[in-house]
């Protein structure tokens, strides 16, 4: 449930307008807000590839943990792609310092095509990667019933009439 609330609240955190643009006009802010994004992702992805078998989750439970990620990241992505709020206002009136912004605003880019642009790569790609990480947690979970079926000893014909009786 930690690394579930570290890796989503990060990502819903650093996208409220105020945090969004205090971060990005603020170096040593925008360090500490790289910092808990990393913090944060290996704190999700903890118990999903832990090193150690002990510490992950069981692969139903890590699907529905995935899933659930993934509903939480996909409305975040809806929400920058198709709201008409400004995320981050920072990116509204970015200073141009060598000229390729203006060189893009006259190509008909402009900050709220930059934002449903964002927002698009924030839902896309990430959902595909939660889909490939779901569908390793089920093949974890078929190789370990595989495994358990194959390791359980085969019963012989006295054997089963003594465990009918």
């Amino acid at each position: 449930m930690v690394g579930w609330l570290c890796g989503l609240g990060a990502m819903w955190v650093w996208h409220v307008p105020v945090f969004c643009s205090a971060s990005t006009e603020n170096a040593a802010l925008g360090a500490f807000r790289d910092t808990t994004f990393v913090l944060a992702g290996l704190t999700f992805w903890w118990p999903i590839y832990a090193p150690v078998e002990r510490f992950r989750l069981p692969p139903l439970p890590g699907i529905v943990y995935l899933f659930s990620a993934c509903l939480g990241c996909t409305l975040l992505g809806v929400y920058i792609t198709f709201t008409t709020i400004s995320v981050c206002p920072a990116f509204a009136q970015p200073v141009d310092h060598g000229g390729v912004l203006a060189t893009l605003y006259r190509a008909g880019y402009s900050p709220g095509a930059d934002q449903h642009l964002g927002g698009l790569l924030m839902w896309v790609p990430p959902c595909t990667l939660y889909v490939c990480a779901i569908i390793s947690m089920l093949r974890r979970w078929y190789f370990e019933l595989e495994e358990r079926h194959v390791t359980r000893p085969a019963r012989t014909g006295q054997q089963m009439e003594q465990a009918q009786l």
